[in-house]
C-alpha cells in the first residue's frame, strides 16, 4: 500500500530539480525579446537554435514532427506548445507499474497533452517515453492490442490498478442499494460515483451541518474523473476531519461531495497514510500510527426485514397543516428506525425526531405535515412507512471535525458505509411540540424533515 524506501529515494531522484526544467529549456532555446529588435528577426533566430540544438533525444524527436505539424497555426502559441512536447519527451513523467500511482500518473500527461492540443492519435507515439520497467514491458507486450488512447487508458488502468482498491471499491458498493424511490439511472450514477477507486477521502456534506461551522470549510471547487476516465465528480471544498476507529483518532483531510450516497468513502490517501490493510479472507481491517496498531473486524450487514407501519384510523390533513396520527404494527413492542413509504414523500412529510418510532401495546404515534394546497386523506389501513429490522454493527465507529463535536452514530465499522439516520433541521422537536391531534400549522413550511434514511 505504501512505497518501500528505496522506491521513495529513486523516485526522488527522478524528479529533483523538476520545477527548473522547464525554465532551463526555454532559456536555452529561445532568444528573449526585448521589444527593440525586429520580431521577425527573433522569431528566425529562436527557430535556427530550436532546429540546431541537438543532444541523443534529437532522434526521437525527428519521429514526432506529425504531432507537432497538427498544432495551431500562431506562431507564439505553436512555439510554446512544441516546447511543451519537446520537454515531454526529454524530461517524461515516468510510470514504473504497480508501486506507481496509475490514475494520477495519467492525470498529469493527460494535462500536458490537453495543453499542448496533442491529438488523440499521436498520444500513443508518445506515452512510450513516460514508461519504464515493468509498465514498458507491458506496453511492448500489448501494443498491438492498443488500437487508441482510450484503449491504452483502459487497459493500462486494468493491468496496474492496485486489487486492494478494487476491494474498498466493492466492499463500498456491496453494502450500497437501490432506495425506493430512486430511478434507475440515479442509481446507477451514484454508484459509478462509488466506483471511482477513490484516490482522496469524501464526505457528504450534508454531514459537515452537523460536524463543523460553515466557515472552518476550505471552499475550493475541484473536480475528479470518474472510473469511465470521462465523467467528472464535483466537489465543495475541503475539510479536516479526525476518523476514529474504538478511541483511534486518525486526521485526515476531505473533499466534500455535495451528492454522494454515503456518509464518507475513505480513499487511498488515507489508506496510505495509515498503512490501512484489508484482510478479505481473515475480514479485519489493520490501521497504524506512531508505532500502534489497530484491529477492526469487517462486520456485513444482514438484509433489512421491513416491517409496515399502518394508519389506525381514516385521517383528514388540510392543506399546510400537521396532524398526529395513530398507527400500527404486528408486532407488541418494538422501538426501529422508521422509513416513509415512497408515495408519501413528495408531499406528506413526517415527524420523526426521535429517529426511531417506539411501539407499546401494537401502536405509536406519528405527525404528518401536508404541503400541499390540497387536502389529503389517509384512510384507515393505509401503509404510512416501514421499520427496518436488521442486525447492525457490533461497535458504533464515530468520525468528527478538528474541532472536535462528536457525532456517535455514524456506526462506520472499517471500510463499510456510514449510515447516519440524520435529521435537518434543528427545530423540529420545537415545533412538533405544540402540535396535537386537531392542531393546523398553517404556516408555510420552509423547514422540514423529509426522512429519516437508514441502510438498507
Amino acid at each position: 500500500l505504501v512505497h518501500n524506501q528505496s522506491h521513495q529515494k529513486d523516485h526522488t531522484s527522478d524528479e529533483e530539480g523538476d520545477d527548473n526544467l522547464f525554465d532551463t529549456f526555454v532559456c536555452e532555446n529561445f532568444i528573449p525579446f526585448s521589444g527593440s529588435e525586429p520580431i521577425d528577426q527573433c522569431k528566425l533566430a529562436t527557430e535556427d537554435i530550436t532546429t540546431t540544438s541537438g543532444d541523443t533525444s534529437d532522434s526521437k524527436l525527428s519521429g514526432n514532427t506529425s504531432t507537432i505539424n497538427h498544432l495551431p497555426s500562431d506562431p507564439v502559441i505553436t512555439d510554446l506548445r512544441t516546447a511543451i512536447v519537446t520537454d515531454f519527451i526529454r524530461n517524461p513523467k515516468i510510470f514504473r507499474g504497480n508501486k506507481d500511482d496509475v490514475t494520477k500518473c495519467l492525470e498529469d500527461i493527460d494535462h500536458l497533452m490537453h495543453i499542448a492540443q496533442v491529438p488523440d492519435t499521436n498520444r500513443l507515439d508518445l506515452i512510450s517515453y513516460s514508461l519504464r520497467g515493468d509498465a514498458s514491458q507491458w506496453f511492448r507486450n500489448n501494443k498491438s492490442v492498443l488500437t487508441s488512447w482510450d484503449k491504452f487508458v483502459q487497459e493500462i488502468k486494468k493491468a496496474f490498478t492496485s486489487s486492494f482498491s478494487e476491494e474498498l471499491a466493492f466492499k463500498t458498493l456491496e453494502s450500497y442499494t437501490q432506495g425506493g424511490n430512486q430511478s434507475v439511472r440515479n442509481f446507477f450514477n451514484e454508484a459509478l460515483k462509488l466506483y471511482t477507486g477513490a484516490t482522496k477521502t469524501f464526505i457528504n456534506s450534508q454531514i459537515l451541518y452537523h460536524l463543523v461551522p460553515m466557515n472552518s470549510i476550505l471552499k475550493q471547487s475541484s473536480s475528479f474523473l470518474l472510473a469511465d476516465g470521462i465523467a467528472s465528480f464535483n466537489v465543495l471544498g475541503l475539510v479536516d476531519l479526525s476518523v476514529e476507529f474504538n478511541s483511534f483518532v486518525t486526521p485526515i483531510k476531505a473533499y466534500i461531495a455535495q451528492h454522494l450516497c454515503t456518509d464518507m468513502i475513505i480513499g487511498m490517501d488515507y489508506i496510505n497514510k495509515y498503512n490501512m490493510n484489508i484482510n478479505v479472507q481473515k475480514q479485519i481491517v489493520t490501521i497504524q500510527l506512531h508505532n500502534h496498531q489497530i484491529v477492526v473486524p469487517i462486520v456485513s450487514v444482514t438484509k433489512s426485514v421491513k416491517i409496515p407501519v399502518i394508519s389506525s384510523t381514516t385521517v383528514l390533513l388540510s392543506s399546510n397543516s400537521a396532524r398526529k396520527i395513530p398507527v400500527a404494527i404486528p408486532i407488541s413492542s418494538i422501538s426501529l428506525p422508521f422509513i416513509p413509504a415512497s408515495s408519501f414523500k413528495p408531499h406528506v412529510l413526517i415527524d420523526n425526531k426521535n429517529k426511531n418510532l417506539n411501539f407499546q401495546n401494537y401502536h405509536s404515534d406519528l405527525v404528518l405535515y401536508n404541503t400541499m394546497i390540497f387536502p389529503k386523506v389517509i384512510r384507515k389501513g393505509t401503509c404510512i412507512g416501514y421499520l427496518l429490522c436488521c442486525s447492525m454493527f457490533q461497535t458504533p465507529r464515530t468520525f468528527y471535525s478538528s474541532h472536535h463535536q462528536i457525532f456517535g452514530t455514524t456506526r462506520c465499522t472499517g471500510i463499510t458505509s456510514a449510515h447516519s439516520n440524520l435529521r435537518t433541521n434543528s427545530d423540529l422537536s420545537n415545533r412538533s411540540s405544540i402540535l396535537n391531534n386537531d392542531t393546523k400549522y398553517t404556516s408555510p413550511i420552509s423547514r422540514y424533515l423529509s426522512a429519516t434514511v437508514s441502510p438498507s
